[in-house]
């Protein structure tokens, strides 16, 4: 049995044992390709995951900080011209408290919307060098800008990995106005809405934590299968059904690996980042390799991350 795909070997394919794969799975450990299969062992992927990233580096961790420097700025920009508009902080002691909790609201909805279109760039452009060095490649700083052909799907993605999120946030603003209003709103009222806030706060973070992976893998399959954001979250179904509690375990590994780099005075976080996204990207390519037409035509990415055959999945 090839180890890989699972499939039956003859006495002459597998050389009377000597070979452990099939030749369309070994055909597929050539440089471009990506070699685990869904069989894989979570060690082996993280081992390979590590040795990835250990072969380079740097240009991971600097991806990783510019990246994150990139959705830092945008937020302070929003930031900036919230203030710049509604009046100078030295100002808003004049302002009242309905004014305060309105500019609030606005600054949390304008940092939202401009989070996720720059979040959509920069993590798709993370995501294709990471997948770069996952599957052998050089893994240049020009990935970081080289999605911007798919935008339109990876914000579509981010609007979904989002929308827990922001509901939350978007109903915490409103509950600030309506607290802001004074003897206008029952005070029985006011504590309702807040202890209904703190409960879709958390459920905002459980949402968010369970569709992180599916966002993750949905980006990488825009990019590997060329299709558009529902195409890619149907496909990621597809792929993970049966694995999904182990990709729910995967994804809070690699949040406690991140955690653990934010823990060590933050600078570590910069390697912890992104082998904890190639730790998820191993995973979702090991399972997708599998979801080819049963090994005949395995996974092989060429350098602008087209398969070969897609048909299965689609």
């Amino acid at each position: 049995m090839c180890e890989r795909c699972g499939r039956f070997m003859c006495a002459p394919c597998c050389a009377h044992g000597a070979q452990a794969r099939c030749t369309a799975c070994s055909d597929a450990q050539q440089p471009g390709t990506f070699s685990l299969g869904p069989t894989a062992p979570f060690s082996e992927v993280l081992a390979y995951a590590w040795e990835s990233f250990k072969r380079a580096p740097v240009i991971p961790v600097v991806a990783t900080a510019l990246s994150l420097g990139a959705v830092v700025m945008a937020h302070m920009v929003v930031q900036l011209g919230i203030v710049l508009v509604f009046g100078q902080m030295s100002e808003q002691a004049s302002r009242s408290t309905v004014d305060l909790a309105i500019l609030y609201a606005v600054s949390s909805v304008l940092t939202l919307v401009v989070g996720l279109f720059v979040q959509a760039f920069v993590w798709a452009g993370l995501l294709r060098l990471l997948m770069d060095y996952l599957v052998g490649g050089p893994g240049g700083l020009d990935r970081l800008v080289s999605q911007a052909g798919r935008f339109a799907s990876f914000v579509g993605i981010q609007v979904v990995w989002s929308l827990p999120m922001s509901l939350s946030s978007i109903f915490s603003s409103l509950v600030q106005v309506a607290s802001s209003a004074g003897d206008g709103v029952p005070a029985s009222a006011l504590l309702v809405l807040s202890l209904a806030g703190g409960v879709l706060s958390l459920l905002g973070l459980v949402g968010w934590f369970l569709v992180l992976p599916y966002a993750v893998f949905a980006m990488a399959e825009v990019q590997v299968g060329d299709c558009g954001a529902l195409e890619a979250f149907r496909r990621v179904w597809r792929v993970t059904s049966g694995s999904r509690f182990v990709v729910l375990g995967i994804s809070a590994l690699g949040g406690l690996l991140v955690l653990l780099g934010l823990l060590l005075c933050g600078l570590p976080v910069l390697a912890t980042f992104p082998v904890s996204l190639m730790l998820l990207l191993g995973t979702y390519l090991a399972l997708r390799s599998g979801a080819d037409a049963i090994c005949e035509k395995p996974l092989v990415l060429n350098r602008d991350y087209s398969t070969r055959s897609t048909k299965h999945l689609r």
